[in-house]
């Protein structure tokens, strides 16, 4: 009996010497699979940088269109990757994606020029007289429907300077 035990003994060593270098080279290859996963991850959130001009070149070289959400979150997009190309050294690609990016703001500042000159109806300079005579003579009740009138002036001429600074 002690010489089968002996002998089972043996044979679990001679396995155990078998299976161990095996287990090991299986976690090392474990290992380096997810540094590969990794790499590829990182690899695959760059990349996403530089496939982004060929993606959205056509939307933005459209301008927004009717769809303004959508335009404004790939702005957005672009200008993510305008902001990651500022940080590494891919000048050429920076370039493409900042030129991009300028050409989308332009189309979108068109766009903007486009809807208020459609909506807008300007005053001419005798209308600004005449409301600025009314306010002076108006009443307190009348004061009320005057501002009114002043403030939709003013928010339009406002939006006509935040377009002009957007330009500059």
């Amino acid at each position: 009996m002690v010489s089968t035990l002996d002998n089972f003994e043996r044979k679990l060593k001679s396995l155990d010497e078998l299976v161990t270098p095996v287990y090991e080279a299986t976690n090392e290859l474990r290992l380096l699979l997810n540094n590969v996963d990794q790499s590829l991850s990182l690899v695959d959130s760059v990349l996403h940088y530089y496939d982004i001009c060929g993606e959205l070149t056509p939307t933005v070289s459209s301008g927004p269109g009717g769809n303004l959400t959508d335009y404004l979150a790939e702005l957005d997009r672009l200008e993510d990757a305008v902001k990651y190309f500022k940080k590494v050294t891919a000048v050429a690609e920076r370039e493409r994606v900042s030129q991009l990016y300028d050409l989308g703001r332009k189309r979108l500042v068109e766009e903007t020029d486009k809807l208020i000159l459609r909506y807008a109806n300007p005053l001419s300079p005798k209308e600004v007289i005449e409301l600025c005579e009314s306010i002076a003579t108006a009443n307190n009740n009348d004061i009320h429907s005057m501002q009114g009138k002043i403030r939709i002036r003013i928010s339009i001429f406002f939006i006509f300077l935040i377009i002009q600074n957007f330009r500059s």
